[in-house]
């Protein structure tokens, strides 16, 4: 690993929060739009509409995809709606 003064060079890339589909989500996790729903849907991957589409945000994704568990919310509620 490369080393900075003694220190080292992380590896990973903060993503910049941003809105998803249900399309891009799926293409994140390698693996289908319905199984991305299934998770929003059992309150496991938190979630909001614009007007009848899901969103997921990209952080929320992120955390998902590293644990397989259950992202937290921080202050979000899933399967909130918003309509645009």
């Amino acid at each position: 690993m490369a080393t900075i003064q003694n220190e080292p060079v992380l590896k990973t890339v903060t993503l910049i929060r941003r809105p998803l589909t249900l399309a891009q989500a799926a293409e994140v996790l390698q693996t289908s739009k319905r199984i991305v729903q299934d998770a929003i849907e059992g309150g496991h991957l938190p979630a909001f509409k614009v007007g009848k589409r899901w969103r997921v945000w990209s952080d929320q994704l992120e955390a998902f995809g590293r644990s397989g568990q259950p992202a937290a919310t921080r202050g979000y509620e899933t399967a909130t709606r918003f309509n645009a």
